[in-house]
């Protein structure tokens, strides 16, 4: 609502102040000659914040979920979140809610199989990409329940590829493949160095470099993914200086 105050200025002439505040927008602030001016200015800016249906845009609402519903959450879901954000916000940013349809949210949900893991050097999988369709969801629920500015969600019809997906992909020949090309360069080293100094076992590799047998197995398997970390650490278990690049 609006906020007039009458304020004397240094040369003696008196202003109205009109200050209009209104959950989810800017500040807005005035100054007038007359009383008059200052009221119907603040009517007029408290109209112009009732938006209609669907003319928001995805970029408004996330600045206004991050204002509103994002520290209402933990902050392990508020780290998760961000990014999740920062990537709809940078694909979809200037689409105005009503034009935002399942089928533009697919292919921007698609294109995250294109991404590189920072952890994991592999692709994205199915699951990282249905955990950024629940963000962005979540976030469309508050806009039409709460705020009233959409009449419904678009994600509700998107396929979210969900675990089965995930599951056959590692089945699939160019998934391994893929693991493999990664890995083997890795995994070659290691050998190398376990050969150079006897270890002729996994349970030998185990004991010198303190981690699990069957982690160990994990990590000299190049058809199974596994972190570069993790990896890392094995290698320098046998004093070998490793190096993990990411973009």
């Amino acid at each position: 609502m609006s906020t007039i105050r009458k304020r004397k200025q240094t040369d003696g002439t008196i202003r109205y102040h009109s200050q209009v505040r209104k959950k989810g927008f800017p500040c807005l602030n005035k100054s007038f000659s007359t009383e008059d001016e200052a009221i119907l200015w603040g009517k007029e800016m408290e109209d112009s914040m009732t938006p209609n249906i669907g003319f928001m845009t995805l970029n408004q609402t996330i600045s206004r979920y991050k204002m509103e519903g994002l520290p209402k959450k933990s902050k392990n879901q508020q780290n998760d979140e961000v990014p999740h954000l920062k990537y709809w916000g940078e694909n979809l940013g200037e689409y105005l809610l009503k034009d935002i349809t399942p089928m533009e949210v697919e292919i921007c949900a698609d294109l995250l199989y294109k991404k590189i893991s920072k952890h994991t050097g592999l692709p994205l999988t199915s699951e990282t990409r249905r955990k950024f369709l629940m963000t962005l969801s979540f976030m469309l629920n508050t806009a039409c329940i709460d705020w009233k500015w959409m009449n419904y969600n678009p994600v509700y019809a998107v396929d979210k590829h969900d675990y089965k997906m995930k599951k056959k992909s590692k089945e699939d020949p160019k998934y391994k493949e893929n693991v493999s090309d990664i890995k083997q360069p890795f995994i070659d080293m290691i050998r190398d160095e376990m050969e150079s100094k006897g270890i002729t076992s996994i349970e030998e590799l185990s004991k010198i470099t303190k981690i699990a047998g069957k982690t160990a197995r994990r990590l000299l398997d190049p058809n199974l993914n596994s972190s570069l970390d993790s990896m890392k650490r094995l290698a320098e278990g046998l004093d070998i200086k490793f190096k993990i690049v990411r973009d």
